[in-house]
């Protein structure tokens, strides 16, 4: 069930702790990084990260490579525990402490005149799968086939189903022996669109279908030093709709909630494409006297002129 408004047990959005990072685009490929930066250790949780998720709307799959545990989904959310209903970054991994309640992917064109826009907030606009070279979409979404597909370092055919199933004909990334690629110590790949119009309800979109075919990867190394507390998510989108897309945007929104949600700041810096929350004093309701920062960066981005079918343009170029 898709809902269009923040759930009922949690106050009403901050506007002053609820960013979005915005950028004009020509690009279909935008990187970003979600970092902390406090690694002092808590109590364990109780927590398990889920595995490989079967389930259409894949919402138990979790990115727990290094000192980030991040819920990922096959549907535009990430760092959104839908199951439990929680905010979904924890940091330190091992801990009980948050940092994100939510955040998502969002897209705004012009399309014909008129504005179009599909977003992923509380309620989400996109839809597990791809757009077809006809146009068409499967309307099976209950296909294991779109699940999140989740590899790691040392996989080899045999050892993990995901591994074996890499959905290379949707995009997945692959080295140059046509093998899953390991960009980190952990690597997950999803395909959604968002051209379903009856999933376009939220009261933030709710406009017509944009066409877009999203190719999502998500990927975390576990180096030593600040590596450790950085993940990676990669967005690969193309126009696959019958109209151009005109003064083109993308963005990250998110709603962070730095521990205790009642006494974070935000700031930005628009000439880095940053975008961070931190914590008003040094005693955090949650996080006590060493509350970490949490930090999106727009890292790169990369232009293409058309989709399959249909140009793209921006103001400006990256």
């Amino acid at each position: 069930m898709l809902r269009s408004r923040r759930p009922a047990s949690r106050p009403a959005p901050r506007t002053d702790s609820t960013p979005t990072l915005r950028l004009p685009i020509t690009a279909l490929a935008t990187v970003i990084a979600l970092t902390g930066f406090n690694s002092e250790a808590l109590s364990v949780s109780s927590h398990q990260p889920g595995g490989n998720g079967t389930t259409y709307l894949d919402r138990s799959t979790w990115i727990d490579a290094n000192q980030i545990e991040m819920v990922t989904t096959n549907e535009g959310s990430i760092g959104y525990d839908l199951i439990q209903g929680a905010p979904g970054l924890v940091y330190p991994t091992g801990g009980v402490n948050t940092c994100l309640y939510a955040a998502g992917l969002w897209i705004g064109a012009v399309v014909d005149g008129e504005p179009h826009v599909t977003v992923a907030e509380y309620g989400f606009e996109f839809t597990p799968g791809r757009i077809e070279e006809d146009g068409s979409w499967d309307e099976d979404i209950y296909d294991p086939r779109w699940r999140t597909y989740k590899i790691e370092r040392g996989d080899t055919p045999g050892s993990n189903p995901d591994y074996d199933e890499w959905p290379v004909d949707d995009g997945a990334p692959v080295d140059e022996n046509g093998a899953p690629r390991h960009l980190g110590r952990q690597t997950l790949f999803s395909v959604y669109h968002d051209a379903n119009p009856d999933a376009h309800t939220n009261d933030a979109g709710a406009t017509q279908p944009l066409g877009a075919d999203v190719q999502q990867t998500i990927f975390a190394l576990d180096n030593p030093g600040a590596a450790n507390d950085i993940v990676f998510v990669q967005w690969k989108i193309v126009n696959d709709g019958e109209e151009a897309w005109r003064d083109a945007y993308v963005s990250c929104w998110l709603d962070p909630d730095l521990g205790g949600a009642g006494d974070d700041y935000v700031g930005c810096d628009p000439d880095q494409s940053l975008g961070y929350c931190y914590n008003a004093t040094n005693d955090d309701l949650l996080y006590g006297a060493t509350p970490p920062c949490l930090g999106a960066l727009l890292v790169r981005v990369r232009s293409f002129l058309t989709g399959r079918r249909r140009m793209v343009s921006g103001r400006g170029s990256a």
